[in-house]
C-alpha cells in the first residue's frame, strides 16, 4: 500500500520542455477541512496524511484538520532526487516518515491558523532541509520566502523584510535601499537581554582577503538598513584552516560595499569571526562623499588574525561619513578606521563616539584627511589594550596625515594600556600632520604603555613624515613606563622634518620621564602643567628646543629637569622636592626667569630658591589634578605678570592679587573675611575725651578706613570716629566721645568697602555686636559724686536703664538706703526683659501687695519664678532685701529659677540658708 493523502503538494515527473518547475513553488493551501486520511491496512507500514506540503515559498493557512494519522507535514530530502530529471521520491511501502511520492531536497513552508482534532499527529517536519514558520516576511509586500536573498530579490525599494530567528547559510548581495529587521532589531546586544538569533553564516569559504573572499552581505546600494541579526564567519559545516580562537572562519568581511553609498544604517548586530573585516564601507567605484550613515549600538568580537594580518572592526574611507557611535568591540586587532577623506560632508552625520574599543594592535587609525575633508570627532571612547603575541606594538590612536586645513576633535578619550607584550606602546601616536588647524588631544586619559603621547617623523608609519605638529590640552597621564609624552626627532627620518608637541593644562604623575624631547628637529612648549613623581626626570631634554611657563614639576627620582645640550628658556615655574637635582643643564638656559628651583647645577640663578610648600597632586577643580601652594607659600605673588599664562591650569583667572603666582596653580582664596570682634581698649564707664576700640577681623584686610566705621549712641552727642589706625587683622579705632553722659558702641556698616588680599570683600554686615563705652562727663546723680567708690557701677546701671534713681528733683540715688524688696522686683525684671519692658496688669496674689506701687512689677517676678514671698502669702514689698535674699534673686535670675546650687560647705562664717 501507499502513503496517500487529503491534499498534497509535491515534487513528481518533471518533463524537460514543458516548462515545469523543479522544485514546487508558492502554492498557498488555505481555507480546506481534510479528515479521515488514516492507513487501515494493518500490515502496510504506509501512513494517512491530511496536508502535505514540500518546496519553496508554501503557505498551509486557516485549514481544519481532523481525523488523520498526520494532520499537517512539511518534508523535504525523500531519495531519490536528480535535478531536472522525471524520477520521482521511493514511492514503496517504505518504514520512513515521508510521503513517500515526493522528493524535493527542500522544503520552507508558512503553517500558520490551522485547527487540530483528534490526529495521531498534529504537526510534522521532516528532513533537514525543511523549516516551518521560518520565512522570511515582507511586511510591505505581505509574501513569504525562504531565503532572505530571494525575498531581497523580490522586493522592491523601500520594503521592509523581516527575518525570524534561526540560522541562514547565504552570501547575500543587497541591491536596493530596504530595511532588513532581525529579531532582535530593537534590543542592544551591549545592554539589552536579546531574544533567540538570527545567524546569517557564509555558504562558501575563503577568508583570504587578497583574493575575491567572502562576505557576508555585500552593499551595492544607498538608503539600507540591517538591524537585529547576528553575522557570523564561522560556518560549522566549512573548513578554511583559519583560526580566529577555537572558530574555523571561512568570511573575510561580514558587511561590505564599494559602490558610493549612503543612509545606511547598521544597528542592534552581533558581528564576529572574519579576517579582514566587520564593517568595511568604502565609497570606491563611485567617490562622492556620503552621509545620513549610522553605525552604533553592535558589537564586535574576533576581528583579525595573524595568517593575513589585517582585522578592522569598522573601516570608513573615501569620504564615507558615518556616525559610529555606542559600539563594542571586543577581541579585535584594529577598533575602527578611517581613511582618505577629502570631499566636504553633505550632511550631519560623522563622529566616533562612545566605543568601547577591546584591540590588541590599534584602537582608532584616524588617516588621511586632507583637501576640503570635513571634522569627524573623536569623543568619549574608552580604548583598552588586549594582551597579544600577535603584535609588536600597540597604539591607542594613530593620528596620521592630516593636511591643508583639515581639522579634528579628539575630546574626552579614555586609554587603558596597563603592562603588556607588546612594545612600543602609546596612548596616543601622532605623525605627519601638517594641517594649518591645530590638531589637538583635549581632555581624557592615558594610563600605562610606554608613551601617553608620541609624537614623531618616522616611528607612527615607518616613513619619513614631513613637519608634524601636536597639541596635547589637559589630559592627563599616569604610569607611562618610558615618558607621559615623547617628542622625537627620530634617527631613522632623512628629510629633517620637524616635530613639535605644545603641551598644556596637562598633569603628568607617576611615568619614567614626564616630558621627553629629543634630537635637533624636536621642540616642544609646556605650559600651565604639573609633571609629578616621575621615576627619573621630570624634563628631559635632550638636543632639542625646550620653552617652559608657569609649570609646576615636582618630586621626581632623579632631576626635575634635565638639559642635555639643548636650548631651554624656564619662567614662572616651579622645580621642586627631586631626589637629585630640581635643574640640571649643561650649558647655560636661554632664559631662567621668575622661577622657583630649589636646587640646581648649570641652570642659573632663580628667583627664589625656598621650598614652595606644594600640597599632595589632587582634585582643586578644573579637569586635571594639581599641586596647590599654601597660604604662605613663597610662589605666591613672585611671577611675571607680563609672561605668566593668562589663566592656571585649572582655569583661575591670573592675577589673582597683584602678581601672578609661580607654577601651574594660581592660589585663589574665596572665603570672605568676617568681623571677629570689637571690644573696648580702655576702661568703661569714661570721662575721658577720646576712647580706643580693638577691631579684630577674621584675616589679614586692607583698605580700613574711618568710612568703613559708624557709631551707635545714647545720651551723648558730638562723637566721631577721628582715626584708624592698625594691619593685617587688628585695628585700633579712635573715638571723641563728644559730650554729655551716655553710650558708645562701634559698627562695621554694610557700606563698609573692607577686603581681604584677594579682594573678598568683607561679609556679615551690619556687625552690631561689639562692647559698649558708658560715657560720664559728669556724675549723673547728685549724690554720687566720681570719687564715691561705687560711682561707676551705679552709672552702668544708670546706662543700662535699670534704675533712674531714688529721686527727680535733685536726681539722686541714695546709695545707702537699703533696697527695698519691692524694688529689687524692678531691678530684676528690667535686667530680665529689658530697659524698656512693661509687667502686665494682673491680680495681685500676694496679701499684702495689692494697691502697692510696685504691685505689678512683683507679680512678674513671681511669674518667672524668681520669688515665692517672704512667708504667709506675702511678699513683704517694704521689707529691705537682705543679702542672703540677694544672692538667691541673683542667681535665679542668672541660671533660671529652677536653678539649685550644689551643696557645699560655708566658706562664710555667718552664711546661713535663706528664701527669696
Amino acid at each position: 500500500m501507499r502513503d496517500f493523502a487529503g491534499i498534497a503538494v509535491f515534487r513528481r515527473g518533471w518533463v524537460s520542455g514543458n516548462n515545469n518547475v523543479d522544485i514546487p513553488t508558492g502554492v498557498v493551501v488555505r481555507n480546506n477541512t481534510v479528515t479521515g486520511y488514516v492507513q487501515n491496512n494493518v500490515g502496510s507500514n504506509s501512513t494517512g496524511f491530511g496536508i502535505v506540503v514540500e518546496g519553496t515559498k508554501m503557505q498551509v493557512l486557516n485549514n481544519t484538520v481532523n481525523g488523520n494519522e498526520v494532520g499537517i507535514q512539511v518534508q523535504s530530502g525523500h531519495l531519490p532526487y536528480t535535478a531536472n530529471t522525471n524520477i520521482d521520491g521511493d514511492q514503496s511501502n517504505l518504514s520512513d516518515n515521508y510521503f513517500g511520492r515526493g522528493n524535493s531536497p527542500i522544503a520552507c513552508a508558512k503553517v500558520d491558523a490551522n485547527i487540530y482534532s483528534s490526529n495521531g499527529v498534529d504537526d510534522a517536519t521532516v528532513g533537514s532541509a525543511a523549516s516551518r514558520n521560518q520565512t522570511i516576511f515582507n511586511q510591505t509586500k505581505n509574501t513569504y520566502h525562504c531565503t532572505i536573498q530571494e525575498a531581497i530579490n523580490l522586493a522592491d525599494a523601500g520594503n521592509t523584510i523581516q527575518v525570524p530567528a534561526g540560522t541562514y547559510t547565504e552570501n547575500l548581495t543587497i541591491d536596493k535601499g530596504l530595511t532588513l529587521l532581525g529579531p532582535n532589531s530593537a534590543i542592544n546586544p551591549n545592554t539589552g537581554s536579546r531574544v533567540a538569533e538570527a545567524i546569517i553564516q557564509p555558504a562558501t569559504s575563503n577568508p583570504d582577503p587578497n583574493t575575491s573572499c567572502s562576505i557576508i552581505a555585500y552593499l551595492s546600494t544607498s538608503n539600507i538598513t540591517i538591524k537585529g541579526f547576528t553575522f557570523d564567519g564561522d560556518n560549522p559545516s566549512l573548513t578554511s584552516g583559519v583560526m580566529i580562537g577555537s572558530a574555523d572562519v571561512d568570511a573575510c568581511e561580514l558587511l561590505a560595499g564599494y559602490e558610493g553609498m549612503g543612509n545606511i544604517v547598521v544597528e542592534n548586530n552581533i558581528l564576529r569571526h572574519s579576517t579582514y573585516s566587520g564593517i568595511d564601507f568604502y565609497n570606491y567605484t563611485v567617490d562622492t562623499a556620503t552621509s545620513g550613515n549610522y553605525i552604533r549600538y553592535n558589537l564586535f568580537e574576533n576581528i583579525g588574525e595573524t595568517t593575513y594580518n589585517w582585522g578592522i572592526g569598522i573601516l570608513l574611507y573615501n569620504n564615507f561619513y558615518a556616525d559610529v557611535s555606542d559600539n563594542v568591540l571586543n577581541n579585535v586587532r584594529v577598533g575602527i578606521q578611517t581613511g582618505n577623506f577629502y570631499q566636504a560632508n553633505p550632511g550631519s552625520t560623522g563622529v566616533i563616539n562612545n566605543n568601547q574599543i577591546n584591540v590588541w594592535r590599534l584602537g582608532i587609525f584616524h588617516n588621511l584627511w586632507y583637501s576640503a575633508a570635513s571634522d569627524m570627532p573623536i569623543t568619549n571612547n574608552t580604548i583598552t589594550a588586549m594582551d597579544s603575541t600577535g603584535s609588536t606594538k600597540w597604539n591607542g590612536m594613530l593620528i596620521s596625515s592630516f593636511q591643508t586645513a583639515v581639522d579634528t576633535t579628539i575630546t574626552n578619550n579614555t586609554i587603558n594600556i596597563g603592562s603588556i607584550t607588546q612594545n612600543p606602546a602609546s596612548g596616543y601616536n601622532m605623525w605627519n600632520i601638517t594641517t594649518s588647524a591645530p590638531i589637538t588631544i583635549s581632555g581624557g586619559t592615558v594610563t600605562g604603555g610606554n608613551y601617553g603621547v608620541w609624537v614623531n617623523n618616522f616611528e607612527g608609519y615607518n616613513s619619513n613624515a614631513t613637519a608634524t605638529t601636536a597639541y596635547v590640552d589637559g589630559v592627563t597621564i599616569t604610569n607611562a613606563i618610558d615618558a607621559g609624552i615623547y617628542v622625537l626627532d627620530s634617527p631613522s627620518n632623512t628629510n629633517n622634518a620637524t616635530v613639535q608637541a605644545v603641551i598644556t593644562n596637562t598633569t603628568i604623575s607617576n611615568s619614567g620621564k614626564g616630558v621627553h624631547v629629543a634630537n635637533a628637529d624636536a621642540t616642544a612648549e609646556v605650559r600651565n602643567s604639573t609633571i609629578a613623581n616621575s621615576t627619573t626626570e621630570g624634563i628631559y631634554n635632550n638636543s632639542s628646543t625646550l620653552t617652559v611657563n608657569s609649570t609646576t614639576v615636582s618630586a621626581s627620582g632623579t632631576n626635575n629637569l634635565n638639559n642635555s645640550a639643548g636650548s631651554v628658556s624656564i619662567s614662572n615655574t616651579i622645580l621642586a622636592n627631586a631626589t637629585s637635582m630640581d635643574c640640571t643643564s649643561s650649558n647655560p638656559l636661554v632664559l631662567n626667569s621668575f622661577n622657583l628651583i630649589e636646587t640646581n647645577s648649570g641652570c642659573g640663578t632663580p628667583a627664589l630658591t625656598s621650598d614652595p610648600l606644594l600640597g599632595s597632586l589632587a582634585n582643586n577643580g578644573g579637569s586635571t589634578q594639581t599641586m596647590a601652594l599654601s597660604a604662605t607659600s613663597p610662589a605666591i605673588n613672585a611671577g611675571d605678570n607680563g609672561t605668566c599664562e593668562a589663566t592656571d591650569q585649572r582655569g583661575i583667572a591670573r592675577p589673582q592679587h597683584t602678581t601672578c603666582d609661580i607654577g601651574a596653580y594660581e592660589y585663589s582664596d574665596t572665603t570672605a573675611p568676617t568681623v571677629s570682634s570689637i571690644i573696648r581698649a580702655s576702661t568703661s564707664p569714661t570721662s575721658a575725651a577720646s576712647v580706643d576700640f580693638t577691631v579684630t577681623f577674621s584675616e589679614s584686610v586692607a583698605g580700613v578706613d574711618v568710612a568703613d566705621f559708624s557709631l551707635t549712641t545714647t545720651g551723648v552727642s558730638g562723637a566721631s570716629i577721628t582715626s584708624v589706625s592698625g594691619s593685617n587683622s587688628s585695628y585700633t579705632v579712635s573715638v571723641n566721645t563728644g559730650s554729655g553722659n551716655g553710650t558708645i558702641r562701634l559698627d562695621v556698616p554694610n557700606s563698609a568697602t573692607i577686603a581681604d588680599a584677594f579682594s573678598n570683600a568683607l561679609s556679615g554686615l551690619p556687625f552690631t555686636g561689639g562692647e559698649t563705652y558708658v560715657v560720664v562727663k559728669s556724675p549723673t546723680f547728685a549724690d554720687v559724686p566720681e570719687t564715691y567708690w561705687a560711682h561707676d557701677w551705679i552709672e552702668r546701671l544708670y546706662a543700662a536703664g535699670l534704675t533712674g534713681g531714688c529721686t527727680t528733683s535733685p536726681l539722686n540715688y541714695c546709695p545707702t538706703l537699703p533696697v527695698t524688696r519691692a524694688e529689687m522686683a524692678v531691678f530684676l525684671e528690667r535686667g530680665l526683659h529689658g530697659n524698656s519692658f512693661t509687667p502686665p496688669n494682673v491680680p495681685a496674689t500676694f496679701g499684702d501687695t495689692t494697691g502697692h506701687w510696685a504691685e505689678d512689677w512683683i507679680e512678674a517676678l513671681k511669674a518667672d519664678g524668681i520669688t515665692g514671698g517672704c512667708g504667709g502669702g506675702n511678699y513683704c514689698p517694704n521689707a529691705p532685701v537682705t543679702r542672703a535674699e540677694m544672692a538667691v534673686f541673683l542667681l535665679r535670675v542668672m541660671h533660671t529659677a529652677s536653678y539649685t546650687p550644689p551643696n557645699h560647705a560655708p566658706t562664710f562664717g555667718d552664711s546661713a540658708r535663706a528664701l527669696g
